[in-house]
């Protein structure tokens, strides 16, 4: 029974360290993030922009530079949970929806009855199926097809 314990231990430092290595041998630059600063979460579209929500401005800021400078992605004026790209679409989730836009400026709430969904994902080859999920509160799924 030691020995198997013995074994595990081994197993799992070695696994740590492995991790470690591949972690550090990463090398990372800070962007000139939008201003504000507070991003609560970030995706990179289909077209190579880098898209964030600034949570201070309640904004989507998107960069097609690799983050030197951020222009605002139309409005939204309101706390972002999370957001998702898919193709040429942006979804997010408020409180208990989630909306969809294909460029920005006008929003549409295309799903609702969520508790908390802090957690996006479409399925990549069934178009309409969606889940969403939150800390403690269930996770959903949609498929309208």
């Amino acid at each position: 029974f030691l020995s198997m314990i013995n074994k595990m231990k081994l197993l799992f430092t070695n696994l740590f360290l492995t991790l470690t290595i591949i972690v550090s041998a990463q090398n990372f630059t800070e962007l000139n993030g939008p201003t504000g600063g507070n991003i609560q979460t970030i995706q990179i579209g289909s077209d190579g922009k880098v898209y964030a929500f600034d949570r201070i401005s309640q904004q989507i800021y998107s960069s097609a530079d690799n983050g030197i400078t951020w222009l605002k992605f139309g409005p939204v004026n309101t706390d972002i949970y999370t957001f998702l790209i898919d193709c040429n679409t942006f979804y997010y989730t408020y409180y208990s929806s989630l909306y969809s836009s294909a460029n920005g400026s006008t929003w549409t709430r295309v799903g609702s009855g969520f508790r908390n969904p802090r957690f996006l994902a479409k399925h990549p080859s069934k178009s309409n199926t969606f889940i969403v999920g939150g800390p403690c509160e269930g996770v959903y799924v949609s498929s309208n097809n």
